[in-house]
C-alpha cells in the first residue's frame, strides 16, 4: 500500500516537472498561465464538481458521513483561525500590518487546486467524494473570512454585501451548490451528461498539476527560505496545521472515512486565492504569492509523507 502512495505521488509531481520543463524550455509561455488558470476554475473545475456530485448514490449511511465531514470542516477551520490570532502575536511578526497575511497562509489550504487531483489519486473517489462536499465550506472560508483574516488588527472596508458577491460569483462555488441539489435531490442525470462532466472533470488532475509547474518556474526558493517569518508561517501550514487535525480529530465522532478526509484536507499548501484577496483588498500581496510559492515548494516534500502516514494509519 506504501510502496503504492509513492507511485502515485511520483506520477502526479512528474507532471508538475513537466510544468516547470515546459515553462523554463519556452514550450509553453508563462503568459498562457492565467489562461490556463481561467479553464482550470472557471470551466473544468465546476464540471468535475456537478459530474462528481451528480453521479453519487446518497444512501442514509453516505449522508450521515457527508453530514459529519461539512460539521468537521467548519469546526477545524474556526479553530485553527483561532489558533492562528493565539501564534501570530508571540512570534512577533513585523510590520503588524502584514500577520494578517501570515494568518491567512497558515490556515488556508490549497483544496480545490491542489486538494482535488491529489485526493483522488491517493485515497479513491470516496474521501474525494467528501472533500468536494465539504469544500463548499471552504470556498465560505476563503470568501467570507479570508477577507477579515487579512484585515487583522486594522479597519476592514469590505462589506458584507461583497464578501457575499465574491462568494456567490465564483465558478467553482455555483458548480458544487449546483452539485449539491443534484445529490441531495438525487436527481438523475441522463448518462451521456454524466460520461462528457466526468470527462472534462477528468482534466483536473493534469491541468492542475501542470499549471503548478509552470508557476513554480519562476520561483527563487532560495531567497524565500532567507525569510523567517514566511518559512515559519509555512512550516505551520504543512506540518503543525495538518498534525492538529489528526490529533484533534480522533476526538470527534466521526467515522474512519471522515477523519481521513478531514485530514487530508489540510495537507496541502497555502490557497492560491489568498494572493487575489490580498492585492483586491491592498494588502502585502507580494508577501501572500511568496507565501503561497513556498508552501508548495515545501510540500513537495511534506504531501508524500503525509500520504505515507495517513495511509498507514487511517487507510
Amino acid at each position: 500500500m506504501i510502496a503504492a502512495v509513492f507511485v502515485k505521488v511520483i506520477m502526479i509531481f512528474g507532471i508538475i516537472a513537466i510544468g516547470i520543463a515546459a515553462s523554463k524550455t519556452g514550450l509553453v509561455s508563462e503568459k498562457a498561465t492565467p489562461y490556463l488558470n481561467d479553464l482550470l476554475l472557471n470551466v473544468v473545475t465546476p464540471l468535475m464538481l456537478v459530474g462528481t456530485l451528480g453521479s453519487q448514490k446518497l444512501t442514509p449511511s453516505l449522508l450521515h458521513e457527508t453530514i459529519q465531514a461539512l460539521l468537521g470542516t467548519a469546526f477545524l477551520i474556526l479553530l485553527f483561525c483561532v489558533i492562528a490570532i493565539a501564534l501570530v502575536k508571540p512570534l512577533h511578526f513585523e510590520p503588524a500590518e502584514d500577520r494578517g497575511v501570515l494568518m491567512a497562509l497558515m490556515t488556508s489550504s490549497n483544496v480545490g487546486f491542489m486538494g482535488f487531483p491529489i485526493t483522488l489519486s491517493l485515497f479513491g473517489r470516496k474521501i474525494f467524494y467528501l472533500m468536494v462536499v465539504t469544500n463548499v465550506i471552504q470556498v465560505f472560508y476563503f470568501f467570507g473570512l479570508i477577507p477579515f483574516q487579512l484585515s487583522y488588527g486594522q479597519k476592514s472596508d469590505l462589506s458584507f454585501k461583497q464578501v457575499l458577491r465574491m462568494t456567490f460569483s465564483s465558478a467553482p462555488i455555483i458548480g458544487a451548490l449546483v452539485g449539491c441539489v443534484i445529490l441531495f435531490a438525487q436527481i438523475p442525470l441522463p448518462k451521456p451528461l454524466l460520461d462528457m462532466l466526468n470527462s472534462m472533470g477528468s482534466m483536473n488532475v493534469p491541468l492542475s498539476m501542470f499549471i503548478v509547474g509552470m508557476q513554480l518556474s519562476q520561483s527563487h526558493p532560495l531567497k524565500l527560505l532567507k525569510n523567517y517569518k514566511l518559512l515559519i508561517t509555512c512550516l505551520i501550514n504543512v506540518l503543525l496545521v495538518p498534525a492538529l487535525a489528526y490529533l484533534v480529530t480522533a476526538f470527534l465522532p466521526v467515522t474512519q472515512d471522515v477523519r481521513l478526509e478531514l485530514v487530508v484536507a489540510f495537507i496541502f499548501p497555502a490557497a492560491v486565492i489568498c494572493s487575489a484577496l490580498a492585492q483586491k483588498l491592498g494588502k502585502n500581496y507580494v508577501l501572500t504569492a511568496e507565501g503561497i510559492t513556498l508552501s508548495t515548494l515545501l510540500s513537495l516534500i511534506t504531501i508524500p509523507l503525509w500520504g505515507v502516514f495517513l495511509t498507514a494509519r487511517l487507510v
